[in-house]
């Protein structure tokens, strides 16, 4: 191996030039300098026509630049023929990122990995335009795909569609690929893989952790601004990665919130629960479920509710001589809605006819690990439903170590068999990443 120019080009093994990652912006300025040489600019061209920007594939560019550099036009042609001519036999999109035995592979475990309507769906997002049922991946496709993968991590291209080139093409902000499937898969089909670090600033955390001295609100009462981030779900069937959804967990740090903490998601490996109205005596507002009944007791002045399918009216309320089954009887100023913010009808003086104040919102799953049931949930909130009915945008909050979906992301996931009792749920620790780091900087900042 000889190392070339302070570390930014290296000759391998098989001959080929590689320039480093952290490179390729200060490459791409340098050829654009160069004007007046029509193979450079050919070459800068095709790189920003595939890529999208003059950061494209510069493999085998440095040894072209260098001649072009000291010896001009001619000298740089002459490269060129060469380095098209020697053992590695470059082809790929007029870059050489894959060798012929690569692009071969690539294509062998594209058609390998995956199919039916999922292949067909890849390969039309890849070509445009309807195919037949039985189209499979070419040469073509997996320059295609070799391109899409350098621009999120140059140092990992191969063509293949795994796992984390899978997630990149979910996250290409031009032109996402998104999967529809007819067939419901078993629960045993699929597989949720919750990475709860992945766009979380894990060092704004701890700034904020400091700050505050792990106190989850400040002395009014209020919670605190925490950092922007948020986690991502993965969707597995039959082993390939169908989907992807911003769910958000715990804070990476446990924080104190008077009689409760607000802690991180534990690792581990899970399996859903039945989905269920959740109620809990922990949380004052979560003892009635989600879409109960209300009304008005006939004294005027308790409340009662009454759970769906239900013929029995509860007290939620304590005034007088009636008694709560409650263990936290609520006050009546805690089920109104003057301001008439809860969607649907009321009763005089701004009772909601539904509850929808429930902390775990419509639906929740508990995840279970040894067929034993935790303390974590998957579910919305009671403002995320709220929002949805109104057809306004969503924006996840931290949870106190529980994972917050949106509603119209549960309700898609429900349909499509995600969220079904006994489905295998892992989740990764803060650290854990399966975007690519490029991919990461770019989402994190806005990009």
């Amino acid at each position: 191996m000889i190392c070339m120019s302070e570390g930014l080009v290296e000759r391998t093994d098989n001959d080929m030039l590689k320039l480093s990652a952290g490179h390729r912006r200060s490459l791409a300025t340098t050829v654009s300098m160069h004007d007046g040489n029509t193979v450079l600019q050919r070459l800068i061209s095709a790189s920003a026509e595939q890529s999208g920007s003059s950061s494209g594939s510069f493999q085998g560019a440095y040894s072209i630049l260098q001649l072009a550099s000291h010896r001009g036009r001619g000298a740089a042609e002459t490269t060129r023929r060469e380095y098209h001519s020697n053992k590695s036999k470059l082809v790929v999109q007029r870059f050489g990122l894959l060798t012929d035995e690569q692009i071969r592979s690539a294509i062998s475990y594209n058609n390998q990995k995956w199919s039916g309507e999922y292949r067909l769906q890849i390969l039309t997002h890849l070509r445009g335009g309807p195919l037949q049922e039985n189209a499979r991946f070419d040469g073509e496709d997996v320059k295609k795909i070799a391109n899409r993968q350098y621009s999120a991590d140059p140092d990992s291209v191969d063509g293949k569609i795994g796992d984390t080139t899978a997630v990149t093409m979910f996250n290409d902000a031009s032109n996402p690929l998104s999967f529809t499937t007819s067939n419901r898969p078993k629960p045993h089909q699929v597989k949720l893989i919750f990475y709860p670090g992945e766009l979380e600033n894990l060092g704004a955390w701890e700034e904020a952790h400091q700050r505050t001295g792990g106190n989850w609100r400040d002395s009014s009462g209020n919670a605190i601004d925490a950092p922007d981030g948020i986690g991502k779900l993965y969707v597995k069937v039959r082993g390939n990665l169908v989907a992807s959804y911003d769910v958000r967990g715990g804070p990476p740090i446990k924080f104190t919130d008077g009689t409760h903490t607000a802690d991180p998601t534990p690792a581990g490996n899970y399996r859903l629960g039945q989905k269920h109205a959740h109620t809990t005596k922990n949380w004052d507002m979560s003892q009635i479920p989600y879409g109960a009944e209300l009304r008005w007791a006939h004294d005027g002045q308790n409340i009662q509710y009454r759970k769906t399918g239900s013929k029995h009216w509860i007290f939620a309320t304590e005034i007088g001589d009636v008694r709560s089954l409650l263990k936290t009887p609520l006050q009546v100023e805690d089920l109104l809605d003057t301001s008439g913010a809860i969607p649907g009808e009321h009763w005089n003086g701004g009772l909601p006819k539904i509850y929808k104040m429930n902390d775990f919102g419509a639906h929740a799953w508990n995840l279970r690990r040894s067929n034993a049931r935790t303390a974590y949930y998957v579910h919305t909130t009671p403002i995320d439903e709220m929002r949805t009915e109104l057809g306004n945008s969503v924006s996840l909050d931290t949870s106190h170590g529980c994972l917050h979906i949106k509603p119209a992301d549960r309700d898609t996931m429900m349909q499509s068999g995600y969220l079904q009792e006994g489905v295998r749920f892992i989740v990764k620790s803060y650290q854990a990443h399966l975007l690519p780091a490029n991919t990461r900087a770019d989402l994190m900042s806005g990009g």
